[in-house]
C-alpha cells in the first residue's frame, strides 16, 4: 500500500465490534469451506435483490445501523460514497473466487474480489474482507469488515470518473490552480513540492529533497536524508531545506512556523527569520499576558516572551503551573477543528483532494493527536473524501494522589468523521505531572473502548515507587475457566521512566499486578464481567487461574494437561519446558502464590462452614 493511502486515517481500518465474542463462547462445529461458499453466495444474492435493512440478520456487530446500512448500499450500488447521489459506476461482487480461510472452530476470514465497472474507464479492481463466526444453531455472522481498500478504491475511482464530469476550475479554487503551475517552476531546485499553504490568499511551497515518508521514525529519517523547507509566494526560500518537518503555518504560535530537526524544535517568521533556535526539546504555548510559550531543554525551562525573546533558565517554572496556561487543560472538552484556508496544507496533487493537518510537536509528544491528520479541504469541490475527521475532541478528568506529588489527567481522545463513522474511534491515555522531577510524561492506555461493550471503563492511577506508576484500566478479555467466560478485568499496567520516557514493563499475564506488586483484597475487587454478569470480587476458579499464571509466566510444564492447554491458548509464547521453576519465583511472586493460597484455604472452609450449617 503506498504512503498516500496509509495517510487516509479515515478509513484506515473499518473494524466492528465482536460482540458476540463479548459474551459468547467458541462452539466446536466447525464450518467448512463449502458451507461457507454457501453462504456468501446467498448474502451476495440478497445483497442486489432486498433492502439493506432485511441483511442486517447476518451481523453480529455493535455498530449502528445506518452504518452498515451504509455499507451495504455502497456494495449494491445503490448510492455513492456519499449516501445521498446515484452511484457513478456498477459494484460487482465475485463470490465465486473468494478465498477462504478457515481459522479455527468457529471463524473464518474472507477475501472476496470486486470489480468496479463504468463503460467510460478500465474496469477497477477492488476487495472486500470479512471475518464470519459460526454460532451454536450453525449460523453464520458477520462480525468484521475491513474497509481499508474498499473505501480508498470507491473514492479513488469515484473521483476518477467525476474529473471527466467537470471541468478542473470546477473542481479546484484558482489559488490552487495557480499554485500548481508555480510548484512546476520549483522543480529544478527541489526533489518535490509536496504541499500547499495560504497566507491571505498567497501561497507557500513545502519543498523537499529527497523522499518523504509520513511514518519514517527518528533514523529512518536520518538515513534517508531527506530534508524539508518553505518556499514563499514569490518563489524565495524562507525556510532552508534542511528541516525534518515544516509544520502548518500558525498552527502552533501565531504567525509562526513550527521547525524540527533531530528531535528539537524552533521557529521561523514568514520573513525567514529564526526567531526561536531550534535547540527545544519541547514547546508548549500558553495564555499569558507577557508570555506566549514555554521552552524546555533538558530539565530546564525558559519563558518565551512577546517579543520572541527568550528568559534566562527560570527554576522557579513549575510545569504544572503551565499546564493550566492552555486551553486545552481550561476546558473540559476541547475540539480540535482543522485548520481553517489561512493555514491549512493542500495536498500538491490532482487525485489527493484532503487537507493535511500537522499537529504541533507538544500534542503528538502527549498522544492526544497523530503525527499527521486529514481533514476536508474547503478549497476542493465536486469531489468525494474518505471518511476524514471533522474534528477530533479530547475530554479529561484529572486526579491527585494523597502524595500530592503525583498529578494525572486521563483523557478521552474522540475522533468525529464525516460519513458512516461519527464517534467511531475514542482511546484513552493519560497524562502524568511528576511534581518531583518537574516533568510531565504521556501513555497511551491502549483500549479503543467504542469497540468494547464494557460495562466499567475505569481508569486510575497510583504510585508504587518514584519511578513505579500504576495505571488502571478496564479491558475485554474472552477468558474460559471452568466452562465459564471472563469477559472484563481492570486491566494493571506498569510504568516506569527510561531516559526519560515513560514505558510500559513487560508482563504477558492476564493479571499483571502478580508480577510487580505484593497483592492485596484491592487486587480481587473491582469490576469483572464472568459468566454474563458484572461481578465485583474474583471467584475462586479465576483466583486459581492467578496462582496457575504466576507458574506460567516462568513457562513451567504443569502435570495437569488441562493447564498446560489453557496457556498454551491464552499465554503469548507460553513453552512448557520447565519441569520446576521455584528457583525461578521473584520474591513477589511466592508472596502472590502464599496470599492466593490462603485465600482460596479461607474460600474453601467458609463453604465447608456453609455446608455443615444446612446439614447437608
Amino acid at each position: 500500500m503506498t504512503s498516500k493511502n496509509k495517510l487516509i486515517i479515515g478509513i484506515s481500518v473499518l473494524v466492528i465490534g465482536l460482540a458476540g465474542f463479548l459474551f459468547g463462547r467458541l462452539y466446536l462445529n466447525k464450518a467448512d469451506k463449502p458451507e461457507i461458499q454457501t453462504f456468501l453466495q446467498t448474502f451476495s444474492q440478497n445483497l442486489v435483490s432486498k433492502p439493506a435493512d432485511s441483511l442486517l440478520l447476518s451481523f453480529e456487530v455493535k455498530q449502528s445501523r445506518k452504518d452498515i446500512i451504509r455499507i451495504l448500499n455502497l456494495l449494491a450500488g445503490h448510492t455513492s460514497i456519499n449516501g445521498k447521489l446515484k452511484p457513478l459506476f456498477k459494484t460487482v461482487v465475485n463470490v465465486d473466487n473468494a478465498v477462504i480461510i478457515v481459522v479455527n472452530e468457529s471463524l473464518s476470514r474472507i477475501a472476496i474480489p470486486l470489480t468496479l465497472v463504468n463503460s467510460k474507464f478500465p474496469d477497477y479492481p477492488a476487495s472486500l474482507n470479512i471475518t464470519l463466526r459460526k454460532d451454536g444453531k450453525n449460523r453464520f455472522m458477520i462480525t468484521e469488515i475491513n474497509g481499508e481498500e474498499l473505501f480508498s478504491n470507491f473514492v479513488a475511482f469515484e473521483n476518477a470518473i467525476r474529473t471527466k464530469m467537470h471541468s478542473e476550475d470546477e473542481i479546484f479554487s484558482e489559488q490552487t490552480l495557480l499554485a500548481f503551475k508555480k510548484a512546476d517552476q520549483l522543480k529544478s531546485k527541489y526533489d518535490s513540492v509536496l504541499w500547499f499553504s495560504y497566507v491571505n490568499d498567497k501561497p507557500f511551497y513545502y519543498v523537499i529533497n529527497g523522499k518523504w515518508d509520513f511514518y519514517a521514525s527518528a533514523e529512518d529519517i536520518e538515513k534517508a536524508g531527506y530534508k524539508m523547507g518553505l518556499v514563499n509566494a514569490d518563489l524565495k526560500e524562507i525556510i532552508p531545506a534542511e528541516f525534518d518537518l515544516v509544520h502548518n503555518i500558525g498552527g502552533t504560535l501565531e504567525g509562526l512556523i513550527e521547525v524540527e530537526k533531530g528531535g528539537k524544535r524552533g521557529f521561523y517568521d514568514l520573513q525567514g527569520r529564526n526567531v526561536i533556535p531550534v535547540i527545544n526539546d519541547q514547546v508548549i504555548p500558553v495564555s499569558d499576558s507577557v508570555n506566549i510559550a514555554v521552552a524546555s531543554v533538558g530539565s530546564d525551562y525558559y519563558w518565551i516572551r512577546k517579543d520572541y525573546s527568550i528568559s534566562d533558565r527560570d527554576t522557579s517554572i513549575k510545569i504544572a503551573d503551565v499546564l493550566k496556561k492552555i486551553k486545552l487543560f481550561n476546558d473540559p472538552v476541547h475540539s480540535f477543528t482543522g485548520p481553517n484556508t489561512d493555514n491549512l496544507l493542500e495536498f500538491n496533487s490532482r487525485e489527493e483532494h484532503a487537507a493535511l493537518y500537522l499537529p504541533p510537536s507538544y500534542l503528538v509528544n502527549w498522544n492526544f493527536l497523530p503525527k499527521t491528520q486529514l481533514f476536508k479541504n474547503p478549497l476542493r469541490k465536486n469531489v468525494e473524501y474518505n471518511d476524514i475527521s471533522s474534528s477530533i475532541d479530547v475530554t479529561y478528568t484529572k486526579t491527585t494522589e494523597p502524595s500530592n506529588w503525583l498529578e494525572t489527567a486521563f483523557y478521552s481522545i474522540r475522533d468525529n468523521y464525516i460519513g458512516g463513522r461519527t464517534d467511531f474511534y475514542d482511546t484513552k491515555n493519560v497524562l502524568l505531572v511528576d511534581h518531583k522531577s518537574n516533568k510531565v510524561y504521556s501513555y497511551q492506555v491502549g483500549i479503543d473502548a467504542e469497540f468494547l461493550l464494557l460495562n466499567c471503563n475505569e481508569f486510575k492511577s497510583k504510585a508504587i515507587a518514584d519511578n513505579l506508576f500504576e495505571i488502571t484500566s478496564s479491558n475485554y478479555i474472552n477468558l474460559e475457566v471452568n466452562d465459564k467466560y471472563l469477559n472484563e478485568i481492570p486491566s494493571y499496567h506498569y510504568l516506569s521512566i527510561t531516559d526519560g520516557k515513560m514505558e510500559e514493563l513487560p508482563n504477558r499475564r492476564y493479571f499483571g499486578f502478580t508480577k510487580y506488586i505484593k497483592m492485596d483484597d484491592s487486587y480481587i475487587k473491582g469490576c469483572y464481567t464472568y459468566d454474563g454478569n458484572e461481578i465485583h470480587t474474583l471467584p475462586k476458579a479465576i483466583l486459581t487461574y492467578l496462582k496457575m499464571e504466576i507458574y506460567a509466566d516462568h513457562n513451567y510444564r504443569f502435570p495437569d494437561e488441562h493447564w498446560v492447554k489453557t496457556f498454551e491458548s491464552y499465554m503469548a509464547d507460553y513453552k512448557p519446558e520447565n519441569a520446576s521453576v521455584e528457583s525461578e519465583l521473584t520474591d513477589i511472586d511466592r508472596y502472590n502464590i502464599k496470599w492466593i493460597d490462603q485465600k482460596l484455604n479461607n474460600l474453601e472452609t467458609k463453604k465447608l462452614a456453609k455446608l455443615v450449617g444446612s446439614g447437608k
